[in-house]
């Protein structure tokens, strides 16, 4: 075999083709969070604008607002209903214990160190995580988009509700416990994907708020005609269940809130209660320590 050809070869210097990455913005741009594997949670630029989401100067008049993020499952004032779901929360920042968006901290001149859109929840994402993994059975391999079912709004008669928090320091560690909020705005949080098949069949679905009204005491919610999930927009009154034909609006909480125990009453309150009895939570224990800062900056400490 003649290679003399290879005298006159002249090696070139090939160019390497950059890889192709595709990215994915952190914050979602057609749902309200975005959750990945990590625990880090993000909030999208419509969401933080309308519900006023935004860390403001320390001592600002108007705090703005965080999430509280529970399952069904715990929230005793729901009682049972046919598919287990997450529930968020509108309530102010000034309030304690907000699971997510409820604090940072700030520079010498007041202003917030953290940015909601970048600060990714500590220790709340991490919580949501466990929820939604645990409450819609799937596992997160890499992030997974959520909504607020903002046509499903929860009332309450009388503006107050007891919502449950985990107690994360002291004797009682990992027992539960609830929080008093008054004048909040609570639905459900679902599955982008859920969320967008819900709309759709809300969409296709005639006299979808033909509800009857039924009896019904706590913990136990029955609806004759349920839509796709649960009731359409129940309001949680203590001898009925209420289904209004119009939502309502996803408003801006009343900044004043409690911290109360639960205590056990007979009949339905012809005014607001201060608490109640939770089914399966003690009412003879004493009142949880408060955790004071530590709670607070656990929940909205800032990313390093």
């Amino acid at each position: 075999m003649n290679l003399d050809f290879l005298n006159n070869i002249e090696l070139t210097p090939v160019a390497k083709a950059a890889p192709v990455r595709s990215t994915v913005s952190k914050n979602p741009e057609s749902a309200d969070l975005r959750l990945y594997k990590n625990g880090k949670v993000y909030p999208s630029q419509t969401l933080v604008a309308t519900e006023n989401l935004q860390y403001a100067n320390k001592g600002s008049e108007v705090p703005g607002n965080g999430l509280d993020i529970f399952s069904s499952d715990d929230w005793g004032m729901i009682g049972e209903i046919p598919t287990k779901l997450l529930f968020v929360a509108l309530v102010p920042k000034s309030a304690p214990k907000v699971s997510l968006f409820g604090s940072c901290t700030f520079n010498e001149d007041n202003t917030p160190k953290s940015d909601v859109m970048t600060q990714g929840g500590g220790k709340g994402g991490k919580e949501l995580l466990a929820l939604v993994e645990s409450t819609y059975g799937i596992v997160v391999e890499d992030y997974v988009d959520l909504n607020f079912a903002v046509e499903n709004v929860i009332t309450s008669h009388n503006g107050v509700y007891h919502l449950p928090k985990i107690i994360s320091g002291g004797a009682r560690k990992g027992e539960m416990s609830y929080v008093t909020r008054k004048n909040i705005s609570i639905c459900p949080l679902v599955l982008a994907d859920d969320a967008q098949m819900n709309a759709e069949a809300k969409a296709e679905e005639v006299g979808s708020n033909d509800i009857k009204r039924t009896d019904f005491e706590y913990g136990e919610v029955d609806v004759d005609k349920a839509d796709t999930d649960t009731a359409n927009a129940i309001e949680v009154v203590a001898s009925e269940v209420v289904v209004p034909t119009t939502p309502n609006p996803f408003t801006t909480p009343d900044p004043v809130q409690e911290v109360k125990e639960p205590v056990t009453f007979d009949e339905a309150p012809t005014e607001a209660p201060e608490t109640f009895a939770i089914p399966g939570i003690p009412t003879d224990v004493a009142p949880a320590a408060d955790p004071g800062d530590d709670w607070a900056n656990s929940l909205g400490a800032p990313n390093v």
